[in-house]
């Protein structure tokens, strides 16, 4: 697994692109049903599947510049990962979630948080740093547009998009093949 992508850092925060020896700590987050409550409605995710976003974002950093990133505070505890990464449609079947190819063209910001490092803003910090690298930062892939997706219920995450200046849009079942709320940000709009 190669580390093709950024650096960014915040305030608090460094975000890297994922390395196969990040697997044990993502896994041990995606395997938190408090964690995963509004992603997979509480079910954890094996840890093959772990892997093999992994291996995706991989992918991803080299055809497109987009990838995960691993979060760590500046003293290096690992809080979670960052995502920019494009989002799969409703209706792509089941045997080509895993194949990079078939993901886009949407471009997804998201970000996931272990338990402990709920309630710090860690939230909001991750998705400004990505949007703002998706967008803006000259070294970033230079975006026209980046959305954001929650769940209906999860207002907080939906806060947290607007932080990071993305607009609310509304309800719709185009990705995952379920019902989300869409938030989105265009380059030149505010």
């Amino acid at each position: 697994m190669s580390t093709q992508g950024p650096t960014l850092r915040t305030e608090r925060l460094v975000l890297r692109p994922m390395r196969i020896d990040d697997l044990d700590e993502e896994a041990q987050m995606m395997a938190d049903p408090r964690v995963m409550r509004y992603i997979t409605g509480g079910e954890p995710r094996p840890r093959e599947r772990v892997l093999q976003s992994l291996e995706r974002s991989d992918l991803f950093w080299a055809m497109r510049r987009l990838g995960m990133f691993c979060v760590r505070t500046h003293d290096g505890a690992f809080v979670g990962d960052g995502l920019l990464v494009p989002i799969r449609h409703s209706g792509v079947p089941k045997e080509l979630h895993t194949d990079p190819v078939a993901y886009g063209p949407d471009i997804e910001v998201g970000y996931r948080l272990t338990h402990d490092a709920w309630g710090n803003g860690y939230a909001t910090e991750i998705a400004r740093a990505i949007v703002h690298f998706a967008m803006e930062d000259e070294a970033g892939p230079r975006l026209e547009r980046v959305i954001g997706v929650t769940d209906p219920e999860n207002v907080a995450s939906g806060r947290v998009l607007e932080k990071a200046g993305l607009v609310l849009i509304g309800e719709t079942e185009a990705y995952y093949d379920t019902t989300v709320t869409l938030y989105e940000r265009v380059r030149g709009a505010r």
